[in-house]
């Protein structure tokens, strides 16, 4: 009863844009586990259009690939995923669908995946974080999915993710 959530920061595939980026057998792919910090792995180049505000790294397309099988008992019961940060310009695609998107990378996201989802089923996400607009920073940024992300499982009936805030009516100590 009520929600429940696990890690989903493994078993995915990584690469960077290529002109058969969208071709899943064009290959290139390699296996990483979240989080995970694209820019890094960049050349270096005094002629990117950030220069030293980004320690030289230039700014690329990259694309994050996960298989995962969804049970069958799983259907009428809501299912989110939630990233903690993708920098930048994120989309997420579902089975092909565009389920989600983030442009500011700075933010954590979450999107039910119910009606996107192919129970009893292998299942694809997909994630683009797009840097290629390079003049975006004044420091190291990094790029892709550099924090957690995370999958929730809930009863039909449930409180929204995220949904309840407890403020403080009174700092008076006095009960």
């Amino acid at each position: 009863a009520g929600m429940i959530h696990q890690s989903f920061n493994h078993d995915w595939i990584f690469r960077k844009a290529g002109s058969n980026l969208w071709d899943e057998n064009a290959g290139g792919y390699q296996s990483v586990t979240l989080p995970h910090d694209a820019m890094i792995w960049e050349e270096r180049s005094p002629h990117t259009a950030n220069g030293g505000n980004t320690g030289y790294y230039p700014g690329n397309l990259y694309e994050y690939r996960k298989h995962f099988f969804v049970p069958n008992d799983w259907a009428g019961q809501e299912t989110y995923l939630e990233f903690d940060g993708v920098y930048c310009n994120a989309r997420v695609y579902l089975n092909g669908a565009l389920a989600a998107q983030r442009p500011y990378g700075y933010s954590q996201f979450s999107f039910c995946m119910s009606d996107y989802l192919r129970y009893g089923q292998d299942n694809e996400i997909q994630v683009m974080a797009d840097t290629s607009p390079e003049k975006q920073s004044r420091w190291y940024t990094g790029a892709g999915i550099y924090r957690d992300v995370k999958l929730y499982l809930a009863d039909a009936v449930h409180i929204p993710l995220h949904s309840l805030k407890i403020s403080c009516c009174s700092a008076n100590s006095e009960l």
